[in-house]
């Protein structure tokens, strides 16, 4: 049975020093606050004050696009971030790079979703000269990474989506 011990460690653990670290290089002093609101509201954890050293975007560029009920990765959705892919590498010529995020690995979808690693492939082909500024990665890999731009695959509460429905994704 693992207990929460945050602000219990002393009696866990035994004697300890408790070092208050101040600063964060991961986001701007705004995105520490909500985020520090977000954790405090655990009664367990040891209440902190974070700075963050970022400068904080002017505004966070978001952008949905609503497949349907059915999640289909066809062409017309390819052809979509094609597309804006392409206006990416226009508009921004320092891109070192643009970051595309599954729930699961790429083996598991690749042994279980045939377009996703289609689509790997031909985004490689179609931008071949900027092929090394894409990556794939999980959400659970990338956290702490940064990239230029983001998009976020699978969004869709299906199998292999967010949120998943599966009840064991071993």
């Amino acid at each position: 049975k693992i207990e929460f011990i945050s602000s219990d460690f002393d009696k866990n653990f035994g004697k300890s020093d408790l070092a208050h670290l101040n600063k964060t290089y991961r986001f701007s002093t705004a995105m520490a606050e909500l985020s520090t609101n977000f954790v405090l509201q655990n009664e367990g954890q040891i209440p902190k004050s974070l700075v963050g050293v970022k400068q904080p975007y002017s505004f966070i560029p978001l952008q949905i696009i609503n497949v349907g009920e059915r999640y289909i990765f066809d062409f017309k959705l390819r052809n979509i971030i094609y597309r804006k892919v392409e206006a990416l590498l226009r508009k921004d010529a320092d891109i070192k790079k643009i970051l595309f995020l599954g729930r699961y690995s790429d083996n598991t979808y690749e042994r279980n979703i045939k377009w996703h690693s289609e689509f790997k492939s031909q985004i490689s082909k179609v931008f071949k000269s900027k092929r090394h500024l894409f990556e794939f990665s999980t959400i659970h890999k990338v956290k702490g990474d940064e990239a230029d731009y983001t998009f976020i695959l699978h969004v869709k509460d299906k199998k292999w989506g967010f949120p998943s429905t599966m009840t064991d994704d071993k």
